[in-house]
C-alpha cells in the first residue's frame, strides 16, 4: 500500500474517531437543552430544534439522549471513557444484563449482531436462529 493511501485511511479514522468524541459532547449539551427547555428561546418545540439547528431528526436525537442520559446520566460514566465506542453499539448494550459500565465493554467488543443476539439469548433463555428470508435484488424489499 502506497504511503499516500495509508495517510488518507489514516486522516479519514482520524475524522470519524473525532466525531466520535464530539457526538457525544453533543449529546451533553442536548441533554441539557431539553431537560432546562434551553430551546424555547428560539423555538417553539425540542423536535423544531434539533430538526433545524442538529440538522439530524427526533429519532437520532432520541437514541443519542437516552444512550446519555442511561451512561453518563444515571451511570455516572464519563463521556471520555465511552468516546472511543460507536454510539449505535452503546444504544443496543444499554439494554443487555449487567451495570452500564459491563454494557460500555459489551459495546466495546461484540459487534452489533452479536449485541442483538445477546439480548434474545438474555431474554429468552435460547440462543437466536435466523430463519430463510428472500430479498428482492433490485429493491431490496424482504419477500414473504
Amino acid at each position: 500500500m502506497s504511503n499516500v493511501s495509508t495517510q488518507v485511511l489514516d486522516k479519514c479514522a482520524e475524522l470519524f474517531q473525532a466525531g466520535r468524541k464530539n457526538l457525544l459532547a453533543a449529546a451533553g449539551l442536548l441533554y441539557k437543552i431539553k431537560q432546562e427547555e434551553l430551546y424555547k428561546v428560539q423555538f417553539e418545540t425540542f423536535t423544531e430544534y434539533v430538526e433545524e439547528q442538529c440538522l439530524m431528526d427526533i429519532g437520532q436525537a432520541s437514541r443519542l439522549l437516552t444512550t446519555f442520559e442511561h451512561y453518563v446520566v444515571k451511570g455516572g460514566l464519563e463521556p471520555a471513557q465511552l468516546a472511543e465506542i460507536n454510539p449505535e453499539k452503546l444504544y443496543l448494550a444499554r439494554s443487555l444484563d449487567g451495570s452500564p459500565q459491563q454494557q460500555s465493554v459489551k459495546a466495546l467488543t461484540l459487534s452489533k449482531q452479536e449485541l442483538k443476539s445477546q439480548r434474545i439469548l438474555e431474554q429468552t433463555g435460547e440462543e437466536h436462529e435466523h430463519e430463510p428470508v428472500s430479498i428482492c435484488k433490485t429493491c431490496h424489499q424482504r419477500l414473504g
